[in-house]
């Protein structure tokens, strides 16, 4: 059977392959492109052009492509010093945003759990360091 045009081996070892499964499309992008299906839903009905969301949306991507790839490197290391926005300042604006979405009607559950972990992080001392310090919050047993 012919893959798909995103198929492709990722490793012999079938727990590796089944973990990348589970954390890139489970874990991951499920519950990203169901972010975006609320921000986009909020944006539409704000009367936020489809032209102006497609091209902000596009450059986000770009960005958090750059992103991931700054993410793995500060969680495989532990070197979450950063000398831009710290973690406290994506919650702030966390905040706010579910504020004004709440505000308007809208239903933001990923959002919700977002600044949940945020807010897990600032309580947990990790404010100052920059925003993949999540990595400490993520695991349950601390």
């Amino acid at each position: 059977m012919a893959t798909g045009p995103y198929s492709a081996r990722v490793s012999g070892d079938v727990k590796a392959a089944s973990v990348l499964d589970a954390t890139i499309i489970g874990a991951f992008f499920s519950p990203a492109l169901n972010a975006y299906v609320e921000a986009a839903t909020y944006a539409l009905d704000q009367g936020v052009a489809p032209e102006t969301l497609n091209a902000l949306s596009e450059m986000a991507c770009q960005t958090f492509a750059a992103m991931a790839k700054e993410s793995v490197t500060a969680i495989a290391s532990d070197q979450h010093e950063t000398d831009t926005a710290h973690l406290n300042a994506y919650a702030v604006g966390c905040r706010a945003a579910l504020d004004v979405i709440r505000a308007a009607g809208f239903k933001v559950r990923l959002l919700e759990a977002a600044g949940e972990n945020l807010n897990e992080a600032e309580r947990a001392g990790l404010g100052e360091l920059g925003f993949f310090a999540l990595t400490k919050v993520a695991r349950t047993g601390g």
